[in-house]
């Protein structure tokens, strides 16, 4: 039972401790950045949107 329960924290630490974000800027076709685009991960539910300068975090 106590191997079980560090082995949980253990994973959980990995878990949590994981980056797991993404950032970078939007540009239009004029390369201008481009404020208040949305920005969304491939076939997730994850997604922010875009600052006056285009940059997302």
């Amino acid at each position: 039972m106590k191997l079980k329960l560090i082995t949980y924290i253990f994973f959980l630490q990995i878990i949590f401790s994981a980056d797991g974000g993404f950032s970078g800027t939007v540009y239009n076709e004029s390369s201008e950045p481009l404020p208040g685009a949305n920005v969304y991960l491939k076939d997730t539910n994850i997604g922010t949107s875009t600052d006056i300068n285009g940059e997302f975090f």
